[in-house]
């Protein structure tokens, strides 16, 4: 039940940050887009999954993410700030609304979502920038 809560958490946030933003009338575009990543950026969870324990699949590994501990890494890619920071930038500076809406709206439900990870899980800021996993060869910041 504890998954369920924690992405409900995550839409309800993804949610609020759009109508918030939908209420001005240019930013309506980007409502879809940000509901859209404050759930899909866990994808990435599925990645590192199958890297480190292989095709043999568990869904409580998965969504305990205990397979973290056996592995000792967290690759999680899309969990960057960097990463959600850049695509709204992009966002703002391209004219074309068709490019701009998407890339606006998939960085703040990133930022979102990356916001409700961090409170929930009570880790340290550093471990959701994509450069400080880097430069720990991706060791699990519980190791840093």
């Amino acid at each position: 039940m504890t998954l369920l809560i924690h992405e409900i958490l995550h839409l309800l946030v993804g949610a609020i940050l759009g109508l918030v933003l939908a209420r001005v009338g240019q930013w309506r575009a980007v409502l879809p887009w940000i509901l859209l990543s404050s759930l899909l950026i866990d994808v990435d969870h599925i990645a590192d999954y199958l890297r480190t324990v292989g095709p043999h699949w568990d869904t409580r590994a998965l969504t305990t993410g205990s397979y973290f501990a056996s592995s000792g890494r967290v690759m999680v890619l899309l969990h960057s700030w960097e990463l959600a920071v850049v695509m709204v930038l992009i966002g703002l500076i391209v004219g074309d609304r068709k490019y701009s809406a998407p890339l606006l709206g998939l960085g703040i439900g990133m930022i979102g979502h990356l916001a409700v990870d961090q409170v929930w899980y009570r880790q340290p800021w550093s471990s959701y920038f994509l450069v400080m996993r880097w430069l720990h060869g991706f060791a699990d910041p519980l190791y840093w």
